[in-house]
């Protein structure tokens, strides 16, 4: 009998405790800015959420949304009842070309002459529940002549990790 009150009291414990923990969700905005094409880490980055928040024991869910600016995003995030958003935009710094001009079309092109090396700029903005800004996280890689987002996959998965956490960290905080 004894055995039978603890085994309850357990279970009512539990489900207090659970029901007193706050569910955050955040919606992760699809990739913005110029180099927007050449970076697939919208469904990434809210996998890492994902998986971070389970390790850290954090009540957090996340999902997609289209997105990808705080403007856009306020509706979107009202609709989806979200708590926060994460919002991606990306740029890439080329060196300035030498000559200049018009240049002959040819299909060889970037075999001839592959990318020169640039500097993609990569920067992530934590929305509240209103789309106002809480804070940004900014990073950069630096890409070799020729490299595409394909070479750079390993600091990617560092710079997506990293933001999980900073992501995570900022909605804990609140």
């Amino acid at each position: 009998m004894d055995s039978l009150r603890v085994a309850a009291l357990a279970g009512l414990f539990f489900l207090l405790t659970s029901f007193g923990v706050a569910q955050h969700q955040i919606c992760v905005g699809r990739v913005g800015g110029g180099d927007s094409p050449t970076w697939n880490i919208q469904q990434p980055t809210l996998q890492a959420i994902n998986k971070e928040a389970s390790s850290r024991g954090d009540k957090v869910t996340a999902q997609l949304m289209m997105a990808y600016n705080d403007k856009g995003a306020k509706g979107e995030m009202q609709a989806m009842k979200c708590d926060y958003g994460l919002v991606i935009n990306t740029n890439r710094e080329w060196p300035t070309p030498k000559g200049g001009g018009l240049k002959q079309e040819d299909a060889n092109a970037d075999e001839k002459n592959p990318h020169p090396a640039s500097t993609a700029y990569l920067e992530f903005t934590l929305l509240d529940k209103n789309a106002k800004k809480i804070d940004k996280f900014k990073t950069q890689i630096e890409m070799k002549q020729g490299a595409t987002a394909k070479d750079v996959q390993s600091e990617l998965q560092e710079i997506i990790q990293e933001l999980a956490n900073w992501a995570l960290d900022g909605m804990m905080a609140k």
